[in-house]
């Protein structure tokens, strides 16, 4: 239910929490024992089964409502659409936009989690560190449970500032640790930093477009975070080559200020204009 939208997005991201955390200590696992062929074996099977499965998803056709009419300005309305439309307008919804400027910024950090711990914890002497993704993915999953909630009831600004908040104060411990209690610490804080941001962000993207484009801007916000981690992931390689992993991890930092920055300064306006739409229309949200 529309009410309880940040709710859902939180459930559906359990699942996403399990995979991210769990694949890390795994893929170390697999690659102890068995080397990199059964990794990418593992990974093909799995990949194959997640394929299949999606072939028993349902799709709720959800009615245009005037406000997405005034949103999307005819252009977008089924049966109005130009059939020259190119591909990247079936891809990409600009009501989106703002929801993936935030996004971005908040995924970079994902690529100094994902790709370089280990190697930054055997620099501090750790040979072992796959406790932190295994208390990061206990945090995410507990955040994701009740943030949702927090969202729906009390705001979205409740929720995405403390975990921007958090977020912060986790590269900030993570950015000098050298022993396994420090590197947790920053698991937990990062796991409800990101736990509480990302879905509840989603969520608002998932309002923000009208229902026929939600397809769209899913594509556009994950195509986001995508840009996010993976470009994030080369940009903190070339600067722990030349200049060691503290500066990626205050460098971290600093990405989600500006998404913060973003969040306050962009998306809350477009929140502002929807809400003036909706209040103007007398619609319920």
């Amino acid at each position: 239910p529309g009410s309880r939208l940040a709710e859902g997005v939180g459930y559906f991201g359990i699942a996403n929490t399990l995979a991210t955390a769990a694949g890390p200590a795994l893929a170390l696992f697999i690659i102890r024992n068995s080397g990199y062929n059964a990794l990418f074996l593992d990974a093909t099977a799995i990949g194959a089964t997640a394929l299949m499965f999606s072939y028993f998803m349902n799709y709720e056709k959800k009615k245009l409502l005037q406000r997405d009419i005034l949103l999307v300005k005819d252009k977008n309305i089924p049966g109005k659409r130009s059939p020259k439309k190119d591909i990247a307008d079936a891809i990409f919804e600009k009501t989106a936009l703002p929801t993936a400027l935030v996004i971005i910024f908040v995924a970079t950090t994902i690529g100094s989690i994902m790709t370089f711990i280990p190697t930054y914890a055997a620099t501090r002497g750790i040979d072992d560190i796959s406790a932190y993704f295994t208390v990061y993915a206990l945090t995410l999953l507990l955040t994701r449970l009740f943030a949702g909630r927090l969202a729906d009831r009390y705001g979205d600004s409740v929720v995405i500032l403390p975990g921007m908040f958090f977020m912060v104060a986790s590269f900030a411990v993570l950015s000098f640790a050298s022993t396994i209690p420090a590197f947790l610490i920053s698991a937990v804080l990062y796991g409800f930093g990101f736990g509480s941001a990302q879905p509840t962000l989603n969520a608002i993207m998932i309002r923000l477009c009208p229902p026929s484009r939600r397809g769209a801007g899913n594509s556009t916000f994950f195509t986001a975070m995508d840009i996010g981690s993976g470009g994030g992931a080369v940009i903190w390689g070339i600067i722990s080559q030349n200049a060691g992993f503290t500066p990626v991890y205050l460098s971290c930092a600093a990405s989600v200020i500006v998404a913060f920055a973003a969040y306050v300064y962009v998306l809350q306006r477009q929140l502002k204009s929807l809400k003036n739409i909706e209040d103007a229309e007398n619609i319920p949200a």
